[in-house]
């Protein structure tokens, strides 16, 4: 079920699990995922920026932003 720009949602357990940690340990990568692609001959670097354009608008999980309110 997709949730309307802008509303606010509670975190989920494992959402909650990872902001604990976070505010235990400040600045801990234990849940960053690291990968690295190289890439041969020329970048189409329009060709790039609108693919992930395009990624982003399709999976609401790239532009989730998680604030913090009431401590």
């Amino acid at each position: 079920r997709q949730r309307a720009v802008e509303s606010e949602a509670p975190l989920s357990p494992g959402q909650e699990r990872i902001w604990f940690h976070e505010n235990l340990l400040p600045g801990r990568t234990a849940y960053n995922e690291v990968k690295a692609v190289r890439l041969d001959g020329p970048l189409d670097t329009v060709a790039l920026r609108e693919a992930l354009r395009a990624l982003v608008a399709r999976h609401a999980s790239l532009r989730t932003v998680f604030r913090e309110s009431g401590g």
